[in-house]
C-alpha cells in the first residue's frame, strides 16, 4: 500500500479532479461552458459597440476643433491683410 503524507491526504485536489469527480454529464458541463461563452461574446459586443461609439464621438470632437483651428487661422490672416 503507498504511503502518503497527512498533508498530501488533506490537500484539496487540484481544479481538474474536482470537475472531473463532480457527477455531472459532460453535456451539462458542455451546455454550462457554452451559456459561459455566449454570454462573453455578448459582453464583448456590447463593449465593441461602447467603444465604436465613443470612437464616433471623439472624431466629431477632433474635425470640430480642427475647423475652429483653420476658423482661427482665416481670422488671423484677414487681420494681417
Amino acid at each position: 500500500m503507498e504511503r502518503t503524507s497527512r498533508a498530501h491526504r488533506n490537500a484539496p485536489p487540484n481544479h481538474r479532479e474536482t470537475n472531473m469527480s463532480r457527477n455531472h454529464p459532460s453535456t451539462t458541463t458542455d451546455a454550462s461552458f457554452q451559456d459561459r461563452l455566449d454570454r462573453l461574446r455578448l459582453k464583448i459586443d456590447s463593449l465593441a459597440s461602447d467603444q465604436q461609439f465613443h470612437l464616433h464621438q471623439l472624431a466629431n470632437v477632433i474635425e470640430e476643433q480642427r475647423r475652429r483651428l483653420q476658423e482661427s487661422k482665416l481670422t488671423r490672416q484677414h487681420r494681417r491683410s
